[in-house]
């Protein structure tokens, strides 16, 4: 880092680290704190951009990431509506009965994002500095994968992928947004990191409010994107705390093959498994797309359809809750939902195949019949399929055939 660039950030935090520290230039990244400044100005996105880059551990680049300002309105209008899947894939998973992928329109509910289509960290006009740093720190993310989104494109075969690494881009630039707003004295990377771990409660909140969403009609594809990256800063945390930023490095580097390895918080060598369709479906039905769902997926399906829990307050979550969660990502190896659409009147019908490891006890349930549609299933020691369609004797005639 040269001296010239540091000279600026010194200046950039005035008042913050002490009259002392006006006008000295750093010499190490123990010295830099929290920005408090004007995040409109050049000097403070120079700044932003050098203290993030020190709690991640990295040498700034030469250039600070591009600002865009926005009035709340604007910003809302922008980044508060939900992208869409195709029409048979949406109609497959809403009669699946998981989480619905209806395209939604919501409030975002935070003040500055990253976008990684225009490459800019997009801020609502007054935000305070403190609030950005997350934003920034996946900015730096970006441009080391040369593009997120490109680097996204590449590598996200399936929606349980695509989540995954959505949530390890957004969950890495959560938790070094965390890591840089806990540091406003200089602090040395040891002491720096025991104040994370002391002061930091895991995500616990925010993966609660994911594992109580799973049972809630009303969540959306935007919802999940909104909440999974608390599992990408739970397992970016991981590596933070037990100084293996190798293991985070990893992650984008092979990259990430499903949620399920973020759940388990550890990367595996055995890429998910893609069962093979073993069911027979009439020839007046036309296979309209296969995906993989991922672990979080099945989670949603037996939070769905187990018999439910007794009566909690409202988002309140108990400790069986997690371990099932767990459980679940552990004994998740693979699956493959087939969306398939009969060719004249359009009724959708799926088969759902998910690999298991036999090695991973999971506490029994029981797949009660939901209400919009038919379900029949075949349940085998390391697999299970599922078959769900508008037309029971058809299910019923599939199922009899597997």
């Amino acid at each position: 880092m040269s001296s010239h660039r540091l000279c600026g950030f010194a200046l950039a935090l005035c008042g913050v680290a002490g009259p002392a520290a006006c006008g000295e230039p750093l010499t190490s990244c123990e010295q830099s704190v929290l920005p408090t400044c004007d995040a409109r100005e050049v000097d403070c996105q120079r700044a932003l951009h050098e203290h993030v880059a020190c709690a991640r551990g990295v040498a700034a680049g030469e250039d600070a990431p591009t600002f865009s300002f926005l009035t709340p309105a604007e910003f809302d209008a922008r980044y508060g509506a939900s992208t869409s899947l195709p029409a048979e894939m949406v109609q497959c998973l809403e009669i699946a009965e998981l989480w619905p992928f209806k395209p939604a329109n919501d409030p975002q509910g935070t003040t500055a994002l990253f976008d990684p289509d225009f490459r800019a960290v997009v801020v609502v006009d007054g935000t305070a500095a403190s609030s950005i740093l997350g934003a920034v720190a996946q900015a730096q993310r970006d441009a080391e994968l040369g593009g997120f989104a490109a680097w996204r494109s590449e590598h996200a075969a399936t929606i349980d992928q695509a989540s995954a690494l959505d949530a390890l881009f957004a969950g890495e630039g959560r938790l070094f947004g965390d890591v840089a707003a806990f540091k406003t004295t200089p602090r040395d990377d040891a002491a720096l990191r025991e104040l994370v771990d002391t002061r930091l409660d895991d995500y616990d909140d925010a993966v609660r409010e994911l594992y109580a969403y799973a049972r809630s009609d009303s969540y959306t594809l935007l919802q999940v994107d909104r909440h999974f990256p608390a599992i990408g800063a739970r397992f970016a945390l991981k590596t933070y705390l037990a100084q293996q930023p190798g293991a985070l490095e990893e992650a984008y580097a092979r990259p990430v093959r499903s949620a399920a390895e973020l759940i388990r918080g550890r990367l595996t060598d055995t890429p998910p498994a893609g069962p093979p369709a073993t069911a027979t479906v009439p020839s007046s039905y036309t296979l309209r797309g296969t995906e993989r769902l991922g672990a979080w997926a099945y989670y949603s399906l037996l939070a769905r359809l187990d018999p439910p829990p007794p009566p909690q307050p409202y988002m309140e979550v108990t400790d069986v809750e997690p371990q099932r969660f767990g459980d679940v990502a552990g004994r998740w190896a693979g699956d493959r939902f087939d969306c398939y659409a009969d060719a004249i009147n359009g009724t959708p019908l799926v088969v759902w195949d998910l690999a298991f490891d036999p090695t991973v006890e999971l506490a029994p349930f029981e797949i009660t019949e939901p209400t919009i549609a038919t379900w029949r299933w075949v349940e085998r020691e390391d697999s299970l399929t599922l078959v769900v369609g508008l037309d029971e004797a058809l299910v019923r005639s599939i199922v009899d055939g597997l």
